[in-house]
């Protein structure tokens, strides 16, 4: 067995890094950072605002608690229904501006990179 393995090539080339890889990429990024900055932007903004789901999910229970006990009017329900529907809302549309960004920025990368490679 031994035989067989050493006749197989083995790649000698070392692996590139991550932050070889980054490194590389950040020299395409510069070249668009207002899309980059909105890129970013938009992806942090998602995540704050899907931070917020448990808040207006814990309000929608606590409504409808007191519902059920009768010390509340289910407008208390809907208005956080509401809410928390809008935060869907909200991080669906910043989702699809920012992976409408992306597929943007990526093919022009990829475009500079044929172009840059040959």
């Amino acid at each position: 067995m031994s035989d067989v393995m050493s006749d197989v090539k083995t790649d000698e080339r070392t692996k590139a890094s991550v932050r070889e890889v980054l490194g590389f990429a950040m020299g395409y990024w510069r070249n668009m950072p207002v899309r980059f900055t909105i890129l970013v932007s938009g992806v942090l903004a998602t995540i704050l605002i899907e931070l917020q789901i448990p808040l207006f999910s814990a309000a929608l229970v606590v409504a409808a608690e007191k519902i059920a006990r009768g010390e509340a009017s289910p407008d208390m329900a809907w208005s956080a229904m509401q809410s928390l529907v809008l935060c869907f809302a909200i991080i669906f549309l910043l989702q699809q501006g920012y992976l409408r960004v992306w597929m943007y920025v990526a093919s022009e990368i990829m475009q500079h990179m044929v172009t840059d490679g040959f």
